[in-house]
């Protein structure tokens, strides 16, 4: 079950974001000054090799791999994203396993995330 971190950490020149997280799953939305959303990022796979699906109202999708870079003890290499061009075909699973943890997040949130999850995925409602 998805719960929500408090307190996040409001960036500079971005919109004011909420953090929800789980052991699948963290979820990132930001709201427009209107207080609509204006994108989100679900981060999954968390526990294997790591992968995030963003959606922003005027860039639309893009969906990433967490490439960990270098991990020998002499390295300081930091986990960045690296641009992936596949992945649509396990939109289903991703959006069953979100659908089981997002029963404590706002509905708007969910409707909408649930949603996107489908239409990247080009899967049926």
């Amino acid at each position: 079950m998805m719960i929500e971190i408090r307190d996040v950490r409001q960036n500079a020149n971005e919109y004011f974001r909420r953090w929800f997280s789980d052991d699948n799953f963290d979820l990132f939305v930001w709201y427009n000054p209107e207080e609509t959303i204006y994108g989100f990022e679900l981060t999954y796979d968390k526990a294997g090799c790591g992968k995030a699906i963003r959606w922003f109202v005027d860039s639309g999708f893009s969906h990433y791999r967490v490439d960990d870079g270098d991990q020998s003890s002499f390295s300081f290499d930091i986990p960045i994203l690296r641009l992936i061009t596949e992945g649509g075909s396990e939109m289903a699973q991703v959006l069953s396993r979100f659908e089981a943890s997002d029963e404590e997040m706002p509905i708007h949130i969910t409707m909408l995330v649930q949603s996107k999850l489908r239409e990247y995925g080009r899967l049926d409602s």
